[in-house]
């Protein structure tokens, strides 16, 4: 859109609270994200556990000798068995330590979201009530308070001052209409979209 030769057209300019929007927020995907946060520590522990067992090795191998006319064959067996145990049981304790941190604050994070959502709803409708009011009484008051403004300046029932004071006392009541409006649509994408701060 930026320096397009195009007139830009809004093609509505009727505001209206957004109540099309799914049902469903990004919850899903942030309990995914920390369960594979979950799984990645778990199998850091698997891995720490299995570094402390011993190891079996086979080895099968084909080899030439210059000095013989055929090839030689062969195979090896091994058992490695760690002698310093102390290592691999801190690294192990490290793990399971670094594992249960991590459940801390993935509840931490998971009531954070919680919480988030719970007051977003709450907001909801406290700007739904404000949209209703403004529905069922303050367009028509506001609508009043013009005409009956309109009118009686027009036959000089009131004055210039007293004119503009309920032009402004009007449009504040639109002001504030409007800016319910937009704190309704802002709470509706952030139950939507999921954006903690």
């Amino acid at each position: 859109l930026v320096q397009s030769d195009e007139k830009t057209v809004i093609t509505s300019n009727e505001l209206k609270a957004e109540n099309n929007l799914s049902n469903t927020n990004n919850k899903e995907l942030y309990n995914s994200y920390y369960e594979n946060i979950t799984n990645i520590y778990k199998k850091q522990i698997s891995f720490q556990e299995k570094q402390s067992l011993p190891d079996l090795n086979i080895e099968y191998f084909q080899g030439k000798n210059t000095g013989l006319s055929s090839s030689l064959y062969g195979f090896q067996v091994g058992v490695s068995i760690p002698l310093f145990f102390n290592g691999n049981v801190a690294k192990n304790k490290v793990a399971k330590i670094e594992l249960q941190s991590w459940e801390a604050q993935k509840e931490n994070e998971i009531l954070k979201i919680e919480t988030h959502l719970s007051q977003q709803k709450q907001s909801l409708e406290k700007f739904q009530e404000g949209i209703n009011y403004y529905d069922q009484y303050g367009k028509k008051l506001s609508e009043e308070i013009i005409k009956v403004a309109d009118m009686s300046y027009k036959y000089g029932e009131i004055d210039f001052f007293q004119y503009i004071m309920s032009l402004e006392n009007a449009t504040s009541i639109q002001m504030d209409y409007l800016e319910t409006l937009l704190q309704y649509n802002l709470t509706q994408l952030n139950l939507q979209y999921i954006i903690l701060e």
